[in-house]
């Protein structure tokens, strides 16, 4: 009887410890097994990413000023430069949210617009046939908080998405136009310009689709279209600073050459550039650790 209680007592020496081992050994393993887990999960919840992006803007400017004939709108382009530096909720669609930096610098076509007005020329009390152009210049940088929504379509390797995003923030103008009296600013004999000396600070949104092919889970290719809203107050012309040409010519002072006149009618007018603009890009977006 003895001997049996004691190899029971051996017994429970050797296993309880051996149990408690494998016991600690499961609970390791299967702490292991969550952690794994919940890094996958936060491994598709936080991960960064960058995203450069090309393209153009379409804004539309029109001339004010009296007797003008015809249209009185053009299209100004404007290059779009831009990246994004965000936080994917999922590395396949999900929300995300970035900052945005970007500059649109305004380009002319061919050698701007061409107008046609009849303006009043008061020293004589006589309509004087006006013909100009006008081109613009100048940029706009910016910098914007964006909030998005993206739906992927596909398995790991290869897939679609199709996505809406919303950007919002601040920007900064710098630049202006010119009116001239020839077919091009090279050959005219007279310019009356307006810019700023110093940037202005405005607002800007911006609201986008975009379609997109991707590749693994990490990298993919977009198109964006969507409609850029950013009121920019262009300088006055020079209001009034060639009034004197039209005073002496009525006082009898002098007589004024014709382009004396031209300067003084074009001084007259001014340029609008409306606030909506159209806008496209292509781009790449790299997500990283």
């Amino acid at each position: 009887m003895k001997k049996v209680l004691l190899l029971l007592f051996a017994l429970l020496i050797v296993f309880v410890p051996l149990a408690a081992i494998a016991q600690e050994e499961g609970e390791e393993e299967e702490k292991e097994k969550w952690t794994d887990t919940l890094d996958k999960v936060l491994g598709q919840w936080k991960r960064d990413f960058a995203a450069p992006s090309y393209g153009i803007a379409l804004f539309t400017a029109r001339v004010d000023g009296p007797g003008m004939m015809g249209d009185e709108s053009f299209r100004v382009p404007a290059i779009d430069l831009r990246i994004m530096r965000g936080i994917n909720v999922s590395k396949r669609g999900g929300f995300f949210v970035g900052i945005e930096t970007g500059v649109l610098v305004f380009m002319n076509l061919g050698d701007g617009a061409q107008f046609s007005a009849s303006p009043n020329y008061w020293p004589t009390n006589t309509p004087y046939n006006l013909n100009f152009g006008a081109t613009m210049d100048g940029g706009l940088v910016f910098l914007m908080s964006r909030y998005g929504l993206r739906l992927d379509l596909g398995v790991s390797l290869i897939g679609i998405s199709l996505g809406l995003d919303l950007g919002a923030g601040a920007s900064l103008f710098s630049g202006g136009y010119k009116f001239y009296n020839g077919s091009t600013p090279e050959n005219s004999t007279v310019e009356v310009s307006s810019g700023s000396s110093s940037a202005t600070m405005g607002l800007i949104v911006d609201v986008n689709a975009e379609a997109a092919i991707r590749f693994g889970k990490n990298f993919r290719i977009f198109v964006k279209v969507g409609a850029i809203i950013a009121p920019i107050g262009l300088p006055d012309s020079r209001w009034g600073e060639y009034d004197y040409i039209a005073e002496q010519d009525a006082a009898g002072s002098f007589v004024p050459t014709d382009d004396d006149i031209q300067k003084f009618l074009l001084s007259q007018y001014r340029l609008e550039l409306n606030a909506f603009a159209l806008d496209a890009r292509v781009g790449f977006s790299l997500n990283f650790d």
